[in-house]
């Protein structure tokens, strides 16, 4: 096995490049519950992409040692068996979200992270558009806004091998995206790694400790502001929805998250 990565002094500290920034998001979960002030827990059947076999529940984000933890675990409860919606899922996990409390366009987003090791489980760190609240399509990828994944991977890849991409004209006949299924990058001893993106006026650069893996400069890149999103689903790309229930549960780690913005780039 490859010798743990050594960082470069700047991670978690500061953005990657040169410029007038200041910090605008920071949390390191040391307060004995999650920070309602600044994420949003969706507790309900919240979306049904690629397979999804999963239901999200505010129950499974935890709070403890430090660490935001969100929990995979195999079974419903009654409370969901009893509605109808809900009487495919197989899995019940957990979602967080900055909708209505932070959003931001343009700036360096940055999380400490320890992934999942259960086979058919879905962690992601990804940013969604936000034209605030009252907008007319407020989360759309058409005009200016793009889903921008910072990191996704599938269990099924291996070993802290992930996805990178950015999603943009809607979900039907008119999407489009850019992105690649190969990035590989070493955690620590004790399994955590880093991750970023820099995202400047026209321009996504994706980091994994301290290291730029991937770059897409472009006119399409997002004009509209985005949250923050961790996701735990089961499914994928690929997949049938399922999970290995053996493995389970699971947890995707998160130790801190820290957003910065150049405040020469202007904001809405």
């Amino acid at each position: 096995m490859a010798p743990p990565p050594v960082l470069p002094a700047w991670v978690g500290k500061q953005p990657p490049v040169a410029g007038n920034w200041t910090e605008t998001f920071r949390d390191e979960f040391d307060a004995p519950t999650l920070d309602l002030g600044r994420w949003t827990v969706p507790d309900k059947d919240w979306a049904s992409w690629w397979g999804n076999s999963s239901i999200n529940s505010a129950r499974n984000v935890l709070v403890e040692n430090g660490l935001m933890k969100l929990r995979a675990e195999a079974g419903i409860r009654p409370e969901h068996a009893a509605d109808p919606k809900m009487k495919d899922r197989k899995y019940v996990t957990g979602v967080v979200t900055t909708l209505d409390k932070f959003r931001q366009r343009y700036g360096y987003f940055e999380a400490r992270v320890k992934m999942p090791k259960a086979m058919g489980l879905w962690p992601a760190f990804w940013m969604m558009p936000d034209r605030g609240p009252g907008a007319k399509d407020r989360q759309s990828t058409h005009q200016g806004g793009n889903e921008l994944d910072i990191w996704e991977s599938l269990v099924r890849f291996g070993p802290y091998r992930y996805n990178i991409a950015v999603h943009w004209d809607g979900y039907g006949k008119e999407h489009q995206s850019i992105g690649t299924e190969r990035i590989y990058a070493q955690p620590d001893a004790d399994g955590w790694l880093v991750t970023g993106l820099l995202w400047e006026p026209g321009k996504l650069t994706w980091y994994a400790n301290g290291q730029a893996v991937g770059v897409w400069a472009n006119e399409r890149v997002a004009t509209v502001p985005g949250y923050l999103m961790f996701t735990l689903p089961t499914g994928g790309w690929g997949t049938n929805g399922l999970a290995d229930d053996a493995a389970l549960p699971d947890t995707l780690d998160i130790d801190w998250v820290r957003c910065w913005q150049n405040l020469e780039w202007s904001q809405p």
